[in-house]
């Protein structure tokens, strides 16, 4: 039977929920790579699996655990990398649980986490994995802002934010691929401003401009990017945040409710154990998705299988089997 002497705690870093969110800023910003990435939800899922991946890879340096890398196709640039442990690549995947109660109570009670269920959801960039490759399941305590009053709340607080705007297809998936050269941008407030422009180059690699605005004066900019993708900006606007390109004619206003705040407000992550790839999707059901909501309401959207916190293995289990593989080779 698992004991919480099974689980393993890391405390959430605010430098790796930064590094994790921005990741999944830069994804979203992509849609040609990253459709799936078509709702601030999915973007904080995506940031919390990033956190999830950064604090294993802390777990295991602070374990002493040998272990290789392989390139992951969870980041979207060569600087993410999935940990190797015996020869097995470990997909780190978070449990987020953004519930204000439900965290009192885990905290509380750690070990109320073996009664529960892990959820996975469906994703086609982890078909490449193998059936010996393995799920590390993460329970990552963080509140989420998905509301205009939560985000109001946070500011009042004055908690860090990260503001988003998605951009429509016209400019993040532009019909010609060809250079904006030159944007004017404004905005409607009586402050400053610096506004981020996440997007795509000439060779579609992930690139951003920040451009500094003065309240209600038009700025015209020059620009190396050919797409848009999403916007950033530093404070929660209270006004209207435009861009025109003068190329195209194109005008958009950023509404002041249509930015999403993805900053993940982080306590803690533990981490629950781990199956076998093929064990896992033989074994897992489809579950209520009311049970799943409930803890995450980010999974709204989502197609999810579901298994047992007691299906699954002992991670430090696994880091002795670790030390003797890699003695037994000669690592």
């Amino acid at each position: 039977m698992k004991k919480p002497s099974d689980f393993l705690i890391q405390k959430c870093e605010p430098s790796l929920v930064q590094a994790g969110i921005e990741e999944a800023s830069r994804a979203a910003a992509q849609p040609g790579r990253f459709p799936q990435l078509n709702s601030f939800d999915r973007i904080r899922l995506r940031a919390a699996d990033n956190l999830a991946a950064l604090a294993f890879l802390r777990c295991l340096t602070d374990n002493r655990v040998p272990h290789q890398f392989s390139t992951s196709p969870g980041f979207s640039d060569s600087a993410g990398y999935f940990p190797v442990i015996g020869g097995r690549t470990c997909i780190p995947v978070a449990q987020l649980i953004s519930r204000r109660s439900l965290i009192r109570s885990l905290r509380k009670q750690p070990e109320q986490i073996i009664q529960r269920e892990v959820y996975l959801p469906e994703r086609t960039e982890w078909d490449v994995f193998g059936e010996e490759d393995l799920y590390v399941f993460a329970f990552t305590s963080a509140l989420v802002t998905r509301s205009r009053e939560a985000i109001k709340q946070a500011v009042n607080a004055r908690e860090p934010l990260h503001l988003l705007y998605r951009m429509p297809a016209e400019w993040s998936l532009p019909e010609l691929w060809s250079p904006l050269e030159r944007l004017v941008l404004k905005t409607d407030l009586s402050e400053s401003v610096t506004l981020t422009l996440h997007g795509q180059d000439g060779h579609q690699q992930y690139c951003e401009q920040q451009v500094w605005l003065e309240g209600r004066k038009r700025t015209a900019v020059s620009s190396e990017l050919f797409s848009i993708g999403a916007l950033g900006i530093d404070r929660l606007p209270k006004g209207p945040v435009g861009i025109h390109n003068p190329a195209s004619g194109e005008t958009l206003l950023a509404g002041p409710y249509q930015w999403g705040n993805v900053w993940l407000y982080g306590i803690e992550i533990v981490f629950a154990g781990y199956i076998r790839r093929g064990d896992f999707h033989r074994q897992a059901v489809r579950p209520a998705i009311s049970e799943a909501l409930y803890a995450n309401p980010c999974l709204a959207d989502e197609r999810l299988l579901s298994l047992p916190v007691e299906g699954l293995k002992s991670l430090p289990d696994l880091f002795q089997r670790a030390a003797a593989w890699a003695e037994k080779s000669g690592l």
